[in-house]
């Protein structure tokens, strides 16, 4: 989400700053910190002009960083896979209930 968030703001590509995979304290404090995300990330777009949606992301097609497709397609993306991992926790969710 961060990353998303600070190419909106116009920064250009790039790995995210704490990694892929950063250090977590604990469920509640990475909770505040995805709000907060989400929160920068809401102002951001509100501010973001539609006509902008079909500009690139980065100069060229890098998988890797996910530069290369308009920042509509990005913007999908991250909604494709927040819900992803909200269904593994719903299953996480379910299993740990010890639901069929």
């Amino acid at each position: 989400i961060g990353e998303v968030d600070a190419r909106v703001q116009g920064r250009p590509p790039a790995r995210p700053d704490p990694g892929d995979w950063p250090e977590e304290p604990g469920w509640p404090e990475a909770r505040v910190r995805l709000e907060g995300a989400y929160r920068s990330l809401r102002a951001h777009l509100a501010a973001f002009p539609e006509t902008r949606l079909a500009e690139m992301v980065g100069p060229a097609r890098d998988a890797s960083l996910g530069s290369g497709v308009t920042f509509a397609v990005m913007l999908t993306g991250l909604l494709e896979h927040n819900a992803y991992h909200g269904g593994q926790l719903s299953l996480l969710k379910r299993a740990l209930r010890g639901a069929p």
